[in-house]
């Protein structure tokens, strides 16, 4: 079983700070520095309780310099009890916006939700939106800062967590990343998972990602598929089948979620001036080049800007999922009947 040994914080003489530039190496490597991730403070309150952190003198915890809202949310779950005037926690006062919850700060993890959701979360009910970044084997990786402002909480999937460190680049995709630190887990039971799953004691994410500025954003996963009705559809094929449509200006496919077949193929397409393109335009562009049926799509996604792209120009299929419900969509007859799933 293969086994983390490296201290907490430690990291090579060719990583980078999570506060500084991406180093110019290749493979490229990031360490967390000392910043604090979003959900830090919360988990060390959730630490103290399970703990029984001693009180003071009038039966309230000592004050954290870090404790945020969400520590108070943490007590208020617990069935803590304020002590009157002589607790160390301020009184917190509703949400912003104009019909504030009790939620403040929802934490979100893999695929994106929809930007329009986000936005009446954020907006409406003053619900801040937060992103982590993680898996079984390595959960909690990366996270929103307290400070980032809206956009950057949104954009990207946050910074190092303390220990952590990532490395872009393997043996097997230029893009992959690979993850170490305290929070990666030991190993499998069966060594021979072990073999695929680590690389010189780093473990393999399979899943692209980029650094920008001590940040990790997570592009896609190195097999980039569409599981409609268990069937697998290869996105980069149809992106490359679709890579001379004519009026197109860009394109990318991605999967959105169909309570029918799982997943259903959308094509979000951005056409030059003058140009319509539609649903039948796509099937029939890639049912001329021989393309199965059970691979065409089933919604045209017409974007009325530039797709969301990473810094260095790759298309960010997680953002088309995102920001494809405030786009105008043309569906399949099966998506235009009520309650069908369709946009």
């Amino acid at each position: 079983m293969r086994k983390w040994s490296g201290a907490s914080g430690a990291m090579s003489a060719d990583s980078m700070s999570a506060n500084a530039a991406p180093s110019d190496a290749t493979p490229t490597e990031a360490a967390a520095g000392t910043t604090r991730p979003w959900a830090t403070s919360a988990d060390t309150a959730s630490a103290e309780d399970a703990a029984g952190a001693a009180p003071t003198e009038s039966g309230a915890r000592p004050t954290r310099p870090d404790t945020t809202s969400s520590d108070a949310s943490a007590d208020d779950a617990a069935g803590a009890t304020p002590s009157g005037a002589g607790s160390s926690r301020a009184a917190t006062g509703p949400a912003p916006g104009p019909s504030p919850v009790g939620l403040r700060t929802l934490a979100l993890g893999g695929a994106m939700l929809p930007r329009p959701l986000l936005d009446l979360a954020d907006g409406t009910f003053g619900i801040e939106v937060a992103r982590v970044y993680g898996s079984s084997e390595a959960p909690n990786f990366t996270g929103s800062l307290p400070g980032d402002a809206r956009e950057t909480r949104l954009s990207d999937d946050g910074a190092l967590m303390p220990g952590s460190e990532v490395r872009v680049g393997s043996s097997g995709h230029p893009r992959e990343g690979l993850l170490r630190g305290p929070g990666v887990f030991l190993g499998y039971l069966d060594p021979e998972d072990d073999a695929a799953a680590f690389e010189d004691g780093w473990f393999r994410s399979g899943d692209q990602v980029e650094l920008h500025g001590g940040r990790l954003t997570v592009v896609g996963r190195l097999k980039e598929v569409v599981n409609r009705n268990g069937l697998k559809i290869s996105l980069t094929e149809i992106d490359a089948t679709l890579a001379d449509l004519p009026g197109v200006l860009e394109l990318a496919s991605f999967a959105v979620p169909d309570p029918v077949t799982g997943e259903r193929l959308a094509v979000a397409v951005r056409a030059a001036d003058g140009v319509t393109v539609t649903l039948d335009t796509v099937v029939a562009h890639l049912t001329a080049l021989g393309t199965a049926r059970r691979k065409l799509p089933e919604q045209l996604v017409c974007w009325d800007g530039p797709l969301p792209r990473t810094a260095s120009g790759k298309i960010v299929r997680s953002g088309l999922v995102m920001e494809a419900p405030a786009q105008e969509s043309d569906v399949a007859a099966r998506l235009r009947e009520p309650g069908a799933g369709g946009a």
